[in-house]
């Protein structure tokens, strides 16, 4: 892949990519799926995931919100909790 890329044979260095590297990668699937791999980089020391939603089929705030841990939802379904609405 890096000959490919450094020769700017750029449609061969991304040939040279494996499926099993992007899956490895790029969080995609459906909403579940798409937590539980965001789930495996937690429970493997990220403290700080960050998500860009790309989505396709729905807008962006519906898929942040199927992507939001439950707990989240539920403070901000009800904000009179002890953290002031935030």
């Amino acid at each position: 892949m890096w000959e490919a890329w450094k020769s700017g044979d750029r449609k061969a260095a991304v040939e040279a990519i494996g499926d099993d590297v992007v899956d490895e990668l790029v969080v995609h699937g459906s909403p579940q799926q798409c937590k539980d791999h965001i789930q495996a980089y937690v429970d493997n020391g990220v403290t700080v995931p960050v998500v860009m939603p790309l989505p396709f089929g729905l807008k962006t705030m519906d898929a942040v919100r199927l992507l939001a841990p439950a707990e989240d939802l539920a403070r901000r379904a009800s904000p009179a909790v002890s953290d002031g609405g935030l």
